[in-house]
């Protein structure tokens, strides 16, 4: 019964994303969830079956090629981490997993994208923004924004010229976009099979508190290649450069959301809750304002600590005391 119900579901769930491309995300969070939430009381044939059973659901109602951005994006790490849980691993190894399989998908995904069209696609699809931005410009002439800006100072061509240099930008850190969205979907997905598991007495889904969670080590090591190779290929702004961008993007929010446990630990410990109010609303003002400051900040606070371990040694200075 409970296979036949998780069938139902998931099929449903993996349905919708094909006829609500837009809801995509949000709704594969939802699919993954359920299939590591039922590896739980499933076998791992069960699951198996329930993972093929969906896809070739998905292949016959919007073909192959959606089949595969599917499979390569969500449906990989979601069977991955459910067989993990199935085998018994915890919450953290199935996510590692999880993660390094979102990431082998992606990297699949945009070799045959590279190989199938290869630069052509980047050109045209930089070359449709700039269509956009132009009839975007065009709009804001004649609604008189244009004139606003002017006021301020910019002409017409230096607006021009900044969307299109945003636009140059956009498209070749496209890679990293897609890395950070199937690592954010596995980290939803697990998040959400978790909540939903939490008044099961089963604790292979049971996670830390979010201010205990840590990020690990070699994760420093790659964001510092990102660096690296991003400084080392400055001066040509080619490959090296790009691909040192795209790990820095990829690694940002990653080391911000390690940074921001660090920051709700340090929160937590302030002597009184007024204080504890007051500072958390003024970090709010401060990244409303200054968002690459803050990001830079939790960033490097996420990398510290994954190194230094902080909350390890406040918690032994106040046994200490």
């Amino acid at each position: 019964m409970a296979f036949i119900k998780l069938f139902l579901i998931s099929s449903l769930a993996l349905c919708l994303t094909a006829l609500l491309p837009s809801l995509t995300f949000i709704i594969a969070i939802g699919w993954g969830a359920l299939l590591i939430r039922g590896s739980l009381s499933l076998s791992q044939r069960q699951i198996g079956l329930i993972y093929l059973l969906n896809f070739a659901l998905l292949y016959g109602i919007a073909g192959a090629s959606t089949l595969f951005f599917h499979a390569a994006f969500f449906g990989l790490p979601a069977l991955v981490m459910s067989w993990m849980l199935n085998r018994h691993q915890g919450y953290y190894t199935s996510q590692k997993w999880g993660v390094g399989v979102a990431i082998l998908g992606v990297s699949l995904f945009l070799a045959v994208l590279y190989l199938n069209s290869g630069q052509i696609a980047m050109e045209q699809m930089e070359s449709q923004i700039n269509n956009y931005v132009q009839d975007s410009l065009n709009a804001y002439e004649d609604s008189g924004f244009i004139r606003f800006y002017e006021a301020q100072g910019l002409s017409r061509a230096e607006l021009e010229k900044s969307f299109m240099a945003m636009t140059r930008s956009i498209v070749r850190h496209l890679p990293a976009l897609y890395y950070v969205q199937a690592i954010l979907e596995v980290f939803f997905m697990l998040l959400l099979a978790s909540f939903l598991s939490r008044k099961s007495p089963d604790e292979r889904l049971k996670r830390k508190a979010y201010t205990e969670e840590m990020m690990p080590w070699p994760l420093v090591w790659v964001l510092i290649a990102g660096l690296a190779l991003w400084l080392w290929g400055r001066d040509e702004m080619g490959s090296l450069y790009y691909t040192g961008s795209n790990i820095m993007v990829v690694m940002a929010p990653v080391a911000v959301y390690y940074g921001l446990a660090v920051l709700m630990f340090e929160l937590k410990r302030l002597p009184s809750k007024s204080k504890s109010k007051l500072f958390a609303t003024l970090l709010i003002i401060l990244t409303l304002f200054f968002p690459l400051s803050a990001i830079i900040f939790l960033s490097l606070m996420g990398l510290f600590d994954s190194l230094l371990n902080f909350r390890k040694i406040a918690l032994e200075r106040e046994v200490e005391k």
